[in-house]
């Protein structure tokens, strides 16, 4: 997917940076992704590119070959898969990659890996895809950002330093390091900083304070031992039940474990409140439990239990990706 070409250097820039932003601007964003996540975070990535002079597409690791790697500016996004695995759209390249050993000693890269500390094997693909560029020659401008479940807020500042990093490569493939403070300032001065959740974001409707008894489900996988804490808590009632594990993970126990979302209805914040399956990241403390009531959160139900509130879900991915489409249309001729 295209994104809007660069505009041309703003008046006031350098010599020396009006001339890296001359010639050849294209950027190659490519994703590795199960569930869209790091797909959504290359759509947004290519769009923060044009502010610092750059053309970007979007590529599915699933529809490219290894030429797309010898591009001269690449940045990759990925998440990993079960233990340590390539996300199903990126095996293939992966394969060809290891088989073809193509000399990228012309290509600069960074990568923002996507994973879970739940696993031993956090972030595998990501760290996998950093390593193998490098020993084909490519050239490091950023070094790998690790994301937890919580990924937006340590893509946000890899973004912004790898475009910074990776616009100061001028058309003739050369990285020009001594310019990278005053690209990150010409990119950044945008009073948009591209990084949206969505067309349209309704304001969220603040309500009063609550205060509510919290059942919280806790499981110890080193002793194999659960039970319920129970917290008294007060937050108003617009606040999600993520605000309010993150408060009692900040203020009370520290070991709490579950899973954070962006803020959009993350799949995998869901969990059981009141009986009711919801995601975490969105639902309101108002919408299920009254003013002096008690909430009881639990994990999802039929699934093997991690720690606390995080379960193992990489069974349905893996069942998602091998369901077959239930209905085929049959088209109309004429």
């Amino acid at each position: 997917a295209a994104v809007e070409a660069a505009v041309a250097p703003a008046a006031g820039v350098s010599d020396a940076l009006a001339a890296v932003m001359g010639g050849d601007r294209s950027l190659t964003v490519m994703f590795g992704s199960q569930t869209g996540n790091a797909a959504g975070l290359a759509e947004q990535t290519a769009k923060m590119a044009a502010d610092f002079g750059l053309q970007a597409k979007v590529v599915d690791m699933d529809e490219a070959d290894t030429s797309a790697l010898s591009a001269g500016r690449l940045l990759i996004i990925t998440s990993t898969w079960g233990e340590g695995e390539m996300p199903d759209n990126a095996e293939s390249l992966w394969q060809a990659t290891n088989t073809a050993n193509p000399a990228l000693a012309g290509t600069h890269f960074s990568v923002c890996a996507i994973g879970d500390t739940s696993y031993d094997e956090f972030c595998k693909a990501g760290v996998d895809w950093n390593d193998k560029l490098a020993a084909l020659g490519a050239t490091v401008v950023r070094d790998i950002q690790l994301c937890d479940v919580d990924y937006a807020p340590p893509w946000k500042l890899w973004v912004v330093d790898a475009l910074s990093r990776i616009a100061c490569v001028d058309a003739s493939g050369n990285f020009h390091e001594t310019l990278v403070e005053e690209m990150l300032a010409y990119g950044t001065s945008s009073d948009d900083d591209g990084i949206v959740d969505g067309d349209f974001a309704p304001a969220s409707v603040v309500a009063d304070e609550m205060s509510i008894t919290l059942r919280l489900f806790r499981y110890d996988p080193v002793g194999a031992s659960s039970g319920f804490d129970s917290v008294a808590c007060a937050l108003p009632g617009h606040a999600t039940l993520q605000n309010l594990l993150e408060a009692v993970q900040g203020d009370l126990d520290g070991s709490l474990a579950f899973r954070r979302g962006d803020g959009n209805g993350t799949p995998t914040t869901a969990l059981r409140a009141n009986g009711r399956i919801v995601l975490a990241d969105v639902a309101r403390l108002d919408g299920l439990v009254s003013d002096g009531g008690t909430l009881l959160l639990e994990p999802l139900p039929g699934l093997p239990v991690i720690r606390d509130l995080v379960v193992d879900t990489s069974r349905l991915e893996r069942q998602r990706a091998e369901a077959k489409p239930w209905m085929r249309a049959d088209p109309r001729a004429g």
